[in-house]
């Protein structure tokens, strides 16, 4: 496979040199921030990130490995003090290491040396099976606790993540700083920058476009017209239904038969009469509805009146009750 890579990269080398690398890393930049919400939804890129979130942990893994081991060794020699003073100055050490370029690339050679050979173990096969092992392990845990899921937390990191790569992409697309913090902080605001655009052009079309469609310069109807277009509407729409159910007599069953099986009997009824021409209609049930509300309603009716007897008959039983319980308990007291 190494060989496979080498010779490769022996063809793709010299095509490579032709292509200017900050206009490459703007373009690509530009595109993997424009389009970071499709590529975290892609379960192609969903693989590709969980195979670098591994490696990420295989490196935290061994930076944790070699902090717990230096801290042994500074506690074995140094006392509790140096222990104590181990923490500010791993991290110290850190930022020298990030910020020297010469001693990144030694760690890069350790890296390839331990996945290369195997060092310092003397095992070659030890480094891909622990790289290969953390990629496969955080690739089975996001399966299994159903991580990068649209719209979710873990999928709003992936996205991030993404983006955040583009970004990198994009500050490296010019060797002039400035620009490329301009060019970083465009990136960060895109999807603002997108709305607030869209936003500008709905307000500016509806100010200075006119209206085309053809029903702006008619007269308005009054309210009294429009109720009247409505019914005629409704009238026409409801007839037509009634004739596809004469049509259709086999639609006309399976709909009474769905209401008559989820227990609506007098539904099914009523479309049987409505299908047959002799269903009343809407008035019917708004006056079913109105006649319930006298009902209802406390006095104007004998439903009412005798509801409010027995409620009060229920109130004065209940006083009577609780103020026998409170006396007899007080006379077993005394």
């Amino acid at each position: 496979m190494v060989q496979i890579a080498h010779s490769m990269g022996a063809y793709i080398a010299p095509v490579l040199s032709y292509v200017p690398l900050y206009g490459a890393n703007m373009l690509l930049g530009y595109l993997i921030v424009a389009n970071a919400r499709d590529l975290a939804d892609s379960s192609s890129m969903q693989l590709l990130m969980q195979a670098i979130y591994g490696l990420c942990f295989a490196f935290i893994v061994l930076g944790y490995v070699l902090f717990r081991m230096s801290k042994r060794v500074v506690g074995r020699y140094g006392g509790p003090l140096a222990e104590l003073a181990h923490i500010p100055i791993s991290f110290s050490i850190l930022s020298m290491t990030l910020a020297n370029p010469t001693i990144l690339r030694s760690l890069q050679r350790a890296v390839w040396a331990f996945w290369h050979t195997g060092y310092p173990f003397g095992i070659v096969w030890i480094g891909k099976a622990y790289f290969i092992s953390c990629i496969l392990l955080c690739m089975a845990v996001c399966r299994y606790f159903a991580l990068f899921e649209s719209d979710t937390s873990s999928w709003h990191v992936m996205r991030y993540s993404v983006k955040l790569s583009g970004l990198v992409l994009l500050a490296n697309g010019t060797s002039c700083l400035p620009l490329a913090m301009v060019l970083v902080l465009l990136g960060s605001f895109e999807d603002h920058i997108h709305h607030w655009l869209w936003v500008s052009y709905l307000t500016s079309n509806s100010i200075v476009a006119k209206p085309t469609y053809k029903y702006i310069s008619q007269k308005k109807m009054s309210l009294a017209e429009a109720e009247e277009l409505s019914r005629n509407y409704t009238k026409l729409a409801l007839e037509g239904l009634r004739d596809h159910l004469k049509e259709n007599p086999e639609q006309l069953d399976l709909v009474v038969d769905r209401f008559r099986e989820g227990g609506k009997k007098d539904e099914a009824a009523l479309v049987a009469r409505f299908a047959g021409g002799n269903y009343p209609g809407v008035p019917y049930t708004v006056q079913a509805e109105d006649d319930g509300d006298e009902v209802m309603k406390g006095g104007k009716g004998k439903g009412g009146v005798w509801s409010w007897l027995s409620g009060w008959v229920g109130v004065v039983v209940a006083v009577v009750a609780v103020l026998l319980a409170v006396g007899g308990g007080l006379n077993l007291l005394t």
